[in-house]
């Protein structure tokens, strides 16, 4: 940013959002400056409902779906694109238990492989686990379309049978809604996790297949979803009405339901081949952390309100949990200027190869 003579010699004009979520980088201050570990961010941790996500909050008009009051931040970076018509969006990202991925607007090989060389350059593995959703099919290696409500609404669909709306209740993605304005535009995220395992890009067999898998991980998810449901029910009354009840409440009315859905998807005969070491590990454990984190949510609302009792057990509850995925992996915690290098040289190579397309 300060030197003049690189800035002219890159040919771009740069717009940066320093922090496009300014409530969500307050509520999750906890785990920011303290010395870091997975129970530490699952104790501090905060994620916006899908409807008040910046990402997730672009409007869309689609079959059953009317998402037309995009929250503040996102209208702001409505605005901006608006205004300016980008042609490289490059929406900052992170994941909390996996390796490493990407999503891309459109298919370009010959970038692929340098971000390829570029996260073994960093040393850390390439995703190779189940992908983030089930309705999207990898183009490469840890890379990915990227997707909008569309994709999600269709899944939810075809899986449950019926209207997805009252488990949907969300904008689509800032690529969805940049193609509206520059169709030639492009779009990358790259999915940075803080905890990762060497495992995750082992692809050796694991002896059971991906539907064994995948529905041990599903129980695993189902079981804390039942102490944090049995808790949030007897302190509903109680709590305030702010961003992390609506968060944790959300969760809570659209998780069963896509548990459902996942369950209808690994019928499907390529779920009965053999799952890889990688793919094992994630279904099993990595997908069990995540729902940990809004018991964290909710046990930073009961000791708002003074439950002490209630927030112990809950604490007591993701101590386990956490020391339990110790017991079953290699858990590393990632250097935060390692992440903060990867993700910007992604970003770089990702506007050479899009002015060279």
């Amino acid at each position: 940013c300060e030197r003049q003579d690189l800035r002219e010699q890159l040919g771009y004009t740069f717009l940066i959002v320093k922090v496009s979520d300014p409530d969500g980088l307050t509520l999750n201050a906890g785990w920011l400056k303290e010395k870091f570990s997975p129970l530490t961010y699952a104790l501090n941790y905060y994620r916006p409902p899908q409807d008040e996500q910046v990402e997730w909050g672009f409007p869309i008009h689609y079959k059953t779906l009317h998402f037309t009051t995009p929250p503040a931040e996102t209208r702001a970076v409505m605005q901006l694109m608006e205004q300016y018509r980008p042609t490289f969006y490059y929406s900052l990202h992170n994941a909390s238990f996996c390796g490493v991925y990407f999503y891309l607007t459109r298919r370009l090989p010959a970038l692929f492989a340098q971000l390829h060389q570029l996260v073994a350059e960093h040393g850390l593995p390439l995703h190779q686990g189940e992908p983030e959703v089930p309705y999207i099919q990898a183009w490469d290696q840890a890379i990915y379309p990227l997707f909008g409500a569309r994709e999600q609404y269709d899944f939810l669909a075809n899986s449950l049978g019926t209207d997805p709306i009252p488990y949907l209740a969300t904008g689509t993605s800032s690529d969805d809604y940049l193609k509206q304005l520059v169709p030639e535009g492009f779009s990358l995220v790259c999915e940075l996790p803080y905890f990762t395992d060497p495992v995750l890009e082992d692809n050796s067999p694991s002896g059971i297949s991906r539907r064994e898998a995948m529905a041990e991980g599903m129980h695993r998810t189902e079981e804390t979803l039942r102490v944090l449901e049995t808790h949030f029910l007897a302190l509903q009354d109680l709590l305030p009405r702010n961003r992390l009840f609506r968060s944790v409440a959300e969760y809570l009315r659209r998780t069963p339901k896509r548990l459902a859905a996942q369950r209808t998807t690994i019928t499907e005969p390529a779920y009965a081949q053999e799952a890889s070491r990688a793919q094992a590990f994630d279904a099993r454990v990595c997908r069990s952390f995540h729902v940990a984190l809004y018991l964290g949510e909710l046990y930073q609302l009961a000791r708002e309100i003074g439950e002490e009792g209630r927030a112990e057990e809950m604490r007591a509850h993701i101590t386990r949990h956490m020391e339990q995925i110790s017991a079953e992996s290699k858990i590393q915690t990632i250097p935060l200027q390692q992440l903060v290098s990867l993700q910007v040289r992604s970003g770089l190579l990702a506007m050479r190869a899009c002015a060279s397309d």
